[in-house]
């Protein structure tokens, strides 16, 4: 259930689970990860703000309400809503948010998850970074990371995650360049449905160059 909140000049759209929901809720409740926590005590504009409450039986996490949605709603759109200029913009701030996860936090967040529908539009089309369902908090004398499994997005995830190896934060870097990629061709980067050859799009744009 949804229900949008005003806080002075800023919407929250408040989700949340209602206690009247089976006992099998009850007896999983949410659980609010170390690096939502952190952002939310954060206020770094390229971050999706984060509030969370909580009541007797419920506990709610709040979003700061972006009117224009995510990221991809408009790199697939067929209009091209979005000329290049504006797009440029979108992906200079999104990357001084992901900066800010890596650099300036108090404790480093990987977000291990970038990809377009991870950045979300206010209603001046300035982007968020949000999407923490994944991220972890690292301290910053820990260069290599350890990672278990696939649970990334097919099409912008680094190669190094699908192996049984340590990484690091250039994962997020890795993720942000496919983004690149998606909006320069305004297309996924993994399309299985189309003429054989172009179902890669980085190499496919990387042949035709």
């Amino acid at each position: 259930m949804e229900k949008p909140r005003n806080r002075g000049s800023t919407r929250f759209i408040t989700r949340t689970i209602d206690k009247s929901l089976d006992a099998m809720e009850m007896d999983k409740p949410i659980r609010f990860t170390s690096p939502q926590r952190m952002i939310a005590a954060d206020n770094f504009s390229n971050l999706v703000a984060l509030r969370f409450g909580f009541e007797r039986n419920l506990r709610a996490m709040i979003y700061e309400f972006t009117a224009n949605g995510s990221h991809d709603s408009y790199l697939l759109c067929k209009k091209n809503i979005l000329g290049f200029g504006q797009l440029r913009e979108i992906e200079v701030s999104t990357s001084k948010g992901i900066a800010y996860l890596h650099e300036e936090c108090r404790q480093k967040i990987v977000h291990y998850d970038i990809k377009p529908e991870s950045v979300l539009l206010d209603e001046n089309f300035f982007p968020k970074a949000a999407d923490f369902g994944l991220a972890k908090l690292y301290n910053r004398e820990h260069t290599h990371i350890t990672s278990t499994g696939r649970r990334r997005t097919p099409g912008c995830e680094a190669p190094e995650l699908w192996m049984p190896y340590s990484v690091t934060q250039k994962c997020d870097v890795f993720s942000f360049g496919m983004l690149l990629f998606e909006v320069v061709g305004r297309r996924r980067n993994l399309e299985k449905e189309i003429s054989e050859g172009q179902e890669w799009f980085p190499k496919w744009g990387r042949e035709e160059v």
